[in-house]
């Protein structure tokens, strides 16, 4: 008797083999999927933002810090770090968060560093802002 064993369907495809054929996030076919690897996908995204490999993970790495070290989550209802401005426009929600830099789609980065990778809205005015994670805490801004 000859058995084969064939992908479970219920497992997640990117646990089944190491790259993922098909569509990234954006809706754009990476090239070199099939045969690629890990460090095909690296230059992909690399060129697509228009900087090299080590840049890219280098930013990636920061990013990814900063969310792990985030306090508050997508949905949270949190305070702008500055008094005067939460004064002056209240609470804000948090709309979401990039986990990765590969999310962004916008290809600037500050000189700093200082990844900003929070969306959200006032929830008085709903006005939007693209923040910084320190730029919103959980606690009442005291000063």
């Amino acid at each position: 008797m000859i058995a084969i064993d064939y992908p479970n369907p219920n497992k997640p495809v990117s646990k089944l083999w190491p790259v993922v054929v098909g569509t990234n996030p954006n809706g754009t076919t990476p090239p070199n999927a099939v045969m690629g690897g890990t460090n095909h996908m690296l230059d992909y995204y690399a060129k697509r933002k228009g900087i090299t490999v080590e840049e890219f993970q280098r930013r990636d790495a920061i990013v990814r810090a900063e969310y792990a070290a985030c306090k508050y989550k997508k949905d949270d209802v949190v305070y702008p770090f500055n008094k005067a401005t939460y004064a002056k426009k209240g609470m804000v929600k948090v709309i979401g968060l990039y986990k990765s830099y590969d999310e962004y789609e916008d290809t600037s980065w500050e000189k700093s560093d200082n990844a900003y990778i929070v969306t959200a809205a006032y929830v008085d005015t709903g006005e939007s802002l693209f923040c910084t994670v320190n730029f919103l805490q959980i606690e009442e801004p005291t000063t």
